[in-house]
């Protein structure tokens, strides 16, 4: 069972887990509306002596909490690992149930029970449900409780199932999604179909890639198949059988290739594709990890985008609700307001981003702040703490701190009055060097 909870935790949760370089940045929709703010909302007091203490609370809040939560370990049946007793179906509730044990190395340490409206490999639709609860539950992120209600507001795609998709699938989705039959579905075999529009028709040339080698260089040659013509008025797809695939290829990522045409425009169609967003509540959902446990409460929206096997985007939208960071004998609110937070996942480098955004106002801080999206946190799964990029709070008037992460050494930079040269921009005052480990251990080098 040990093998089935690591499962169970992910590889992409390993939190220490998360995600995404530069190049993780998605075509994903849900980021592209920046929130407004009033400047008025922001009332916090950016003082030198506080600056230390104000990093490390906003960072354990809007950071920390979603870095460790189990928030996206099970949001549909695939996510739940293989075991002898399957889940169970109350005609009632039109839920499925199970319970599973949660160890470590062999060792049972709490459970968590999850309900779903569809098993794995079923088409999901808007209005499925996903309930979690946690009791002393112990994976990779550390040892969670607490309650997670969602429903499914949207499902996109045409991987809608959210386990992958093989060529058939993805093609009586997408006949589906377009309305069409068999009879608009040409089936070709090459190495790639090139696509021209000539008049009032597109051709569309299946090739094959030719190597020789000339002066010592290999040289590609381009050799057409066949040719096939679609006038302007027709509809049709094109199913492209790789001549020569990999092992285990992927359909549309190195396996077969799927095209549509419409009023002469092609379009290539990525079949691991899904797009899912869930109204979410959860109620005193925590993870204790050492001596820091974050706890979640209050209503949200989640958003989850896939591409392909090698990437994953998870959004938090524009969202209001509470967090609480305790640590020893200190416990410190935060109610945070149009908040967002996205996390880019890459597998294949193993490496995260997160990029935050919203209103933070807690006691701890002293007032308002808010956290921009000028920056992102970048890191790999094996790591504790992010090894690069950079953070932006500001505070009231133009009072703002940036922090800037350079492996294990932090640099804050700090503005404490605003505007000082008279040149209407911000103006750093002072900077503040200190190490992740000694910000987390709240050992204060100012």
């Amino acid at each position: 069972m040990s093998q089935a909870w690591a499962t169970l935790s992910k590889a992409c949760i390993l939190f220490s887990i998360c995600l995404i370089v530069s190049a993780c940045n998605g075509s994903y929709t849900a980021f592209e509306d920046d929130a407004d703010f009033d400047t008025d909302a922001k009332t916090l007091d950016i003082e030198l002596e506080n600056t230390e203490e104000v990093i490390l609370a906003v960072l354990q809040a809007a950071f920390t909490t979603h870095y460790t939560s189990a928030l996206y370990d099970f949001l549909d049946a695939s996510d739940i690992p293989p075991s002898n007793d399957g889940p169970l179906y109350d005609p009632v509730t039109r839920l499925y149930s199970q319970t599973l044990d949660c160890r470590v190395d062999g060792v049972p340490s709490g459970d968590v029970t999850v309900s779903f409206s569809r098993p794995q490999g079923e088409e999901h639709k808007a209005g499925d449900r996903i309930s979690l609860s946690f009791h002393d539950c112990e994976r990779a992120g550390g040892i969670s409780n607490g309650t997670f209600t969602g429903r499914y507001t949207k499902v996109k795609g045409l991987n809608n199932a959210f386990v992958g998709t093989d060529t058939e699938t993805c093609l009586a989705n997408l006949m589906d999604e377009l309305d069409l039959n068999e009879n608009h579905v040409i089936y070709v075999s090459g190495d790639d179909i090139k696509f021209r529009e000539v008049a009032d028709r597109l051709e569309a040339d299946v090739v094959d890639y030719v190597f020789t080698e000339v002066n010592g260089s290999t040289v590609r040659t381009d050799l057409v198949l066949e040719t096939h013509l679609i006038p302007k008025a027709d509809k049709a797809i094109l199913v492209n059988m790789l001549l020569d695939p990999p092992v285990n290829a992927v359909t549309s990522v190195d396996g077969d290739q799927i095209y549509s045409v419409e009023k002469l425009i092609s379009t290539k169609h990525a079949c691991q594709n899904y797009e899912r967003t869930l109204n979410v509540t959860l109620n005193e959902f925590s993870t204790q990890s050492g001596d820091l446990k974050t706890v979640l409460n209050g209503s949200l929206t989640l958003f989850e985008a896939k591409d392909t096997p090698a990437r994953i985007n998870q959004e938090i939208i524009n969202s209001n609700f509470k967090t609480r960071v305790e640590q020893g004998n200190l416990k410190q609110n935060f109610t945070m307001s149009n908040y967002r937070v996205q996390r880019a996942l890459r597998f294949d480098n193993r490496s995260y981003s997160y990029l935050f955004q919203g209103l933070v106002n807690s006691p701890a801080l002293g007032g308002t702040a808010e956290i921009t999206n000028l920056g992102k946190l970048f890191g790999n799964f094996d790591d504790a703490y992010p090894s690069s990029g950079s953070l932006e709070i500001k505070g009231r008037g133009l009072e703002r701190i940036l922090l800037r992460v350079d492996q294990q050494n932090l640099e804050l930079q700090i503005d404490v009055n605003g505007d000082s040269t008279g040149n209407g921009f911000s103006d750093f005052d002072a900077r503040v060097d200190t190490r992740w480990a000694d910000l987390y251990a709240r050992d204060f080098q100012f």
